[in-house]
């Protein structure tokens, strides 16, 4: 049993309790929960009760649920759910040189099509930062590899200060190459005629396709959907917190639009420095931003239909584009 320890201040009931199971009642019809019967229980206990068994049955459907009881603007106290796709500290890093060099080889035509056209609706509709746009996380990243790489080295690291440089180089060039190639608007208005016409028959070719697709019917079902179109914080509520620890969260916080992001690649020497200098910065960082949607159930916001379901579709997609990338190193 939930203990309850009377604080100061602690609000009349006046209302409260009815609010609340109103609230209860709604979100049980819509999750298929058994409301615990608290008509037996004095305030607050009665709250405190419904609240923890319908938490118990929320979160043995879904680890992805928390719920709240909170005040809306018109104080009237409800429950709210808030739903978070925990992407975990990973690097949703897509690299575009791989693809680069395997349209310069002229194999696996249809499928080189087939990805631009994926790469340029993460560019433009799914919002994917490019690392070559100044304003972007990782182009602040590789100006620093670059302002390391102008100082003096010895001479025993010179063949890795050459190749870094190379590395650095190309990475700039081809980059450039790809960018433009990946905002052209021609990929996107050709996207469904390509589909149309693909007849893949390697595995790669499969893969591919299979790849185009979840970003043709991702386009299709949520073309105004975003990478950071639900971004939240792992705090609950903002007008929870003051605004001191407001600004904590905001400078102490890993956002989406810095470990999801177009990069030049993910092997070798130069990545390795890029990937040692991000994981230093994120580790003096305790926040993480992730795809976050809270549902308040009161009679007016019931209606109110909303998902992860397009942010859920976008990480899967993102993560099949990574790996059947990264295979090209193979």
């Amino acid at each position: 049993m939930p203990l309850y320890e009377e604080a100061q201040g602690l609000p009349k009931d006046e209302g409260i309790s009815k609010g609340v199971l109103t609230s209860l009642a709604l979100l049980s019809a819509e999750k298929g929960i058994e409301p615990v019967d608290v008509s037996n229980k004095h305030y607050p206990y009665n709250i405190l009760l419904a609240h923890r068994d319908a938490e118990r049955q929320l979160t043995a459907q879904c680890d992805e649920l928390d719920l709240f009881i909170v005040q809306d603007d018109k104080g009237r106290v409800q429950m709210a759910v808030r739903e978070t796709l925990y992407t975990d500290m990973n690097m949703y890093y897509i690299p575009v040189l791989p693809l680069y060099r395997l349209i310069r080889s002229r194999k696996h035509g249809e499928s080189c099509d087939l990805l631009l056209s994926v790469c340029s609706y993460l560019l433009h509709h799914a919002r994917i930062p490019y690392y070559r746009d100044d304003d972007s996380f990782l182009a602040y990243h590789y100006e620093m590899i670059s302002e390391w790489l102008a100082e003096e080295v010895d001479e025993e690291e010179a063949e890795s200060w050459s190749q870094n440089q190379q590395a650095l180089r190309s990475s700039a060039h081809f980059g450039d190459l790809m960018h433009r190639k990946i905002y052209s608007p021609y990929h996107l208005q050709h996207f469904a005629e390509r589909m149309e016409k693909a007849k893949p028959k390697t595995a790669f070719e499969q893969g591919s396709f299979k790849i185009a697709q979840k970003a043709f019917d991702l386009w299709q079902a949520y073309p105004d959907s975003h990478l950071t179109s639900h971004a939240m914080g792992n705090l609950p509520f903002d007008n929870y917190h003051g605004e001191e620890e407001e600004d904590d969260w905001q400078e102490n916080t890993v956002r989406l639009d810095e470990y999801v992001h177009f990069v030049a690649e993910t092997h070798g020497n130069l990545w390795n420095n890029l990937a040692e200098n991000i994981n230093c910065e994120w580790n003096e960082r305790p926040y993480l931003q992730q795809p976050c949607l809270i549902r308040h159930y009161s009679e007016d916001t019931i209606t109110v239909m909303d998902s992860l379901d397009f942010e859920r579709g976008l990480f899967s997609l993102i993560t099949d584009l990574c790996t059947l990338l990264n295979c090209l190193y193979d």
